[in-house]
């Protein structure tokens, strides 16, 4: 696990950056990582911003919620830092639409690291099974 050298003073929080890989990605095998576990009847969230991070999806609080329906992001973020997924932080900038005019900070995360060749090959059965679980679920709401 990586000991941040980032912590932000109001959330008490670590902040991973790409400084704390030096700016080099690490080589995931099978032995360094965990995959979520993929309900039957339905996808975990966990699993669904795994599969968001490995699709290359930058992910942010408003797309997940988007996609999930949850805005809590930041916890599985920290779960699956904790099950070996290298994701870092880009703190970002916007404008709000606010009737007074401000900048509202909030983070982007990006999975930052290449795979070995048989991560890979369990990369793509993890994501063929949530996709069944999810195409499952979206027939019995049809």
């Amino acid at each position: 696990m990586i000991v941040s050298k980032v912590i932000r003073d109001k959330v008490r929080r670590r902040q991973i950056t790409r400084a704390d890989y030096s700016d080099t990605p690490p080589i995931l095998s099978i032995n360094n990582v965990r995959f979520p576990r993929i309900g039957r009847n339905s996808p975990n969230l966990e699993a669904r911003a795994l599969n968001m991070a490995l699709n290359g999806l930058a992910l942010t609080h408003r797309h997940f919620d988007a996609e999930t329906r949850s805005y809590r992001l930041s916890r599985y973020v920290e779960i699956l830092r904790d099950k070996g997924w290298p994701l870092v932080d880009h703190e970002l900038k916007a404008k709000t639409l606010d009737k007074v005019p401000r900048e509202a900070t909030f983070v982007k995360y990006e999975l930052f690291a290449e795979f070995e060749t048989e991560l890979k090959e369990k990369i793509r059965a993890f994501q063929k099974e949530l996709a069944e679980v999810i195409a499952k679920q979206m027939q019995e709401v049809a």
